[in-house]
């Protein structure tokens, strides 16, 4: 066997995914709403876009306490596109 557990595996895909439950929820209020009917095909796929990935990032980012680790991930990324190294402990943290 592998040295990850079941529970492992259901500990790191649990914020996501509720995140993306919730977000999909709220989009679907809005296009069963008055409103949401009411408006064109493309401003209710712009708007539901807007729902989904607002809901999304903000229960991941802040209800879920995944901040911290997407600005490190922005970071890496940023010092990498302008030709910096990857430092072993930056990785390690």
């Amino acid at each position: 066997g592998t040295g990850i557990s079941i529970l492992d595996l259901v500990r790191v895909l649990r914020p996501p995914m509720l995140s993306g439950a919730a977000a999909a929820a709220g989009v679907f209020v809005f296009q069963m709403s008055p409103l949401g009917e009411s408006v064109g095909e493309y401003a209710r796929l712009a708007i539901s876009g807007g729902i989904m990935g607002g809901i999304y990032l903000f229960l991941l980012l802040f209800v879920f306490g995944q901040s911290s680790t997407y600005w490190d991930l922005l970071k890496i990324l940023k010092k990498t596109a302008t030709g910096g190294s990857i430092e072993s402990e930056t990785l390690a943290s």
